[in-house]
């Protein structure tokens, strides 16, 4: 996670290699308080869980695969994307 200084966001991402695949969530000041759970599977796949009055406001970013990818590259992201456990 990084707080971005100047504007008060918050940044949470997820990524191995730099410029490649990673993903993010970016939110206002007003929201990062709220985060209560930060998934974080693989560098494709970042939850976030929020709690805002009484709800549970579930943000997922996703980097599908891209077409070209191998089968199994596929079917193990789908697999993890279908695999998070979200209240």
């Amino acid at each position: 996670a990084k707080e971005i200084n100047i504007t008060g966001f918050k940044l949470w991402y997820t990524g191995k290699v730099r410029g490649k695949n990673g993903v993010g969530t970016m939110v206002d000041k007003v929201w990062k308080k709220s985060a209560v759970d930060i998934k974080k599977i693989g560098d494709k796949i970042l939850a976030v869980i929020f709690m805002v009055a009484q709800e549970t406001i579930n943000i997922i970013n996703a980097y599908a695969p891209q077409v070209g990818t191998e089968a199994h590259v596929k079917e193990k992201f789908w697999g993890r994307l279908g695999g998070i456990d979200i209240p």
